[in-house]
């Protein structure tokens, strides 16, 4: 994979930040990359389950859930470290805990 789709991918997804719905065609433009570029950007960008797609278009999908876990482990940390100093006092030396995957709980694996 090459560093240069990586990079536009990830600026698709600043774009979509600011903007929730953006056409194809004049991204291609933007990024000065042929449609068809742009459209395997997003397939990767649609199975990674950060957009979806329709005729023309692209759209950020939207809920926290669908945040990539680089930007939720840096929302409300302040919270997630004083659930996870709570958490700790629940558990005892040598014991076995099973944690969901989540930001939260990273930082309870902290």
């Amino acid at each position: 994979m090459s560093k240069n789709n990586e990079k536009r991918r990830n600026e698709i997804l600043k774009k979509l930040e600011q903007q929730p719905s953006l056409r194809i065609k004049e991204l291609a433009e933007f990024f000065q990359v042929t449609t068809e570029t742009l459209r395997k950007d997003l397939f990767v960008l649609e199975q990674r389950g950060q957009v979806n797609k329709t005729h023309g278009y692209v759209h950020r999908k939207d809920g926290y859930d669908e945040l990539p876990i680089e930007v939720k482990v840096e929302e409300n940390t302040e919270l997630k470290d004083q659930i996870a100093r709570k958490a700790i006092e629940f558990v005892s030396d040598y014991s076995v805990v099973y944690l969901d995957p989540g930001s939260t709980t990273l930082s309870v694996m902290k």
